[in-house]
This record gives structure tokens, C-alpha cells and sequence, in this order.
């Protein structure tokens, strides 16, 4: 058959935005095996739906493939457009027709790990809560969405604290994902013998 397109991906959610995740592969070899892996890489584009361009690099896999490594974690709630422009050529010179586009999304925000975990009981009066997500978020994003709230007794009208946001003060050998997590602490002491509830808006 004609010079083609035969795999693309992903198509679908991706979780894993560090890592080269776009592949495409062709049907016919577009280099030789000595060839270097970026001598020759087809102007492949990859960019957001508002059109901007994603920084990093498009290397050869194998004879048939091509792999794009970004520069930086992609960004989260975002969908992507790859496009194979037309004129691509193999190793024979044969060129595609037409351009060859497909696209895929980040997963949006979502927490995943809290301390204290949730049915906690040995919370003390200057505790703080420590909230893990799966991509980096702004702590003042966070803040903005989050609330505190304590009452003495089932049925008594709770009580909000405010809250300030920060990320975790770690040494730079440790600093890896400390984005992804968010400190929320009360403005105040926490009162004792009372109940405690953490609230995220959605949004």
C-alpha cells in the first residue's frame, strides 16, 4: 500500500506527562539504523487547543517510529493536537498525501493523598494538612477552593477557620514533585475534642 501512517498514540487520557508519550509509526522505514536518532525527524508539531506549541524533542525509534520527549511535564486539563505534515517522506523518498493528525488529554486536578488521612484522631491544636495532587498546583489556587471548618458537637453550627497555602519547605536533593503538594495551615489553633473537616471545592 501507499506510504502511511500505520500507529498513533495515545488517543485517549494521558497520566503519565513526563514522559515520551507521543509515538508515531510508520508503515515503510524512514532511516537506516546507523542513522543518528534526530538526523532526519519529520516536522512533526505537537500543540495545545489554543495553538500553543509544546516545547521538547522528536527522536527516531527503530527504522519506523518517532518519539516525542517534552521538555517539561505536560501541562494537566489540557488537550493536545499532533499533526504528521504532508510531504512527510520515507527512506525510498515517497511522501504523504495529506497531513495526519490526532489528539489526546491531560487528566485534570485530582487529589491524591491527604495527611492526616481522613478518620484521623490524634490531630493536636497546631497541626497542618498536607495535600498530595497528581500534577503541580498553585498553592494560592488551592486556598482560594479550600475551607476548614470544626464544631464541638454533631448538629452544632461549624466554624471556619482561614487558611494559608504553601508548599513544602524540603531540602533541593528532595525537592522532586514537591509541586504537587500543597500545605494548608489554619490561621489559628485547632480547638480540641472537636470535629475537623478539610473541604475542596470542585473547580
Amino acid at each position: 500500500g501507499p506510504f502511511a501512517v500505520a500507529y498513533s498514540g495515545p488517543r485517549d487520557k494521558v497520566t503519565a506527562r513526563d514522559q515520551g508519550v507521543v509515538t508515531v509509526l510508520f508503515n515503510r522505514a524512514m532511516r537506516t539504523f546507523e542513522s543518528k536518532d534526530t538526523a532526519g525527524v519529520p516536522a512533526l508539531t505537537l500543540v495545545t487547543e489554543q495553538g500553543r506549541a509544546v516545547e521538547g524533542a522528536w527522536r527516531f525509534v527503530g527504522t519506523h517510529g518517532v518519539l516525542f520527549m517534552p521538555k517539561e511535564p505536560l501541562p494537566g486539563s489540557t488537550r493536545f493536537t499532533v499533526t504528521v505534515p504532508a510531504g512527510t517522506r520515507d527512506l525510498a523518498g515517497d511522501a504523504l498525501s495529506a497531513p495526519y493528525t490526532f489528539s489526546f488529554y491531560t487528566a485534570p486536578p485530582e487529589v491524591t493523598g491527604t495527611a492526616p488521612a481522613n478518620g484521623s484522631v490524634d490531630m493536636r491544636a497546631d497541626s497542618s494538612f498536607l495535600v498530595t495532587f497528581n500534577q503541580r498546583m498553585d498553592p494560592a489556587t488551592v486556598a482560594a477552593k479550600a475551607h476548614l471548618r470544626t464544631r464541638a458537637r454533631p448538629g452544632d453550627a461549624p466554624k471556619t477557620l482561614a487558611l494559608r497555602a504553601e508548599h513544602p519547605k524540603v531540602e533541593p536533593n528532595l525537592a522532586k514533585n514537591v509541586e504537587h503538594q500543597v500545605v494548608l495551615v489554619p490561621a489559628e489553633p485547632l480547638p480540641l475534642d472537636n470535629e475537623v473537616e478539610l473541604v475542596l471545592d470542585a473547580g
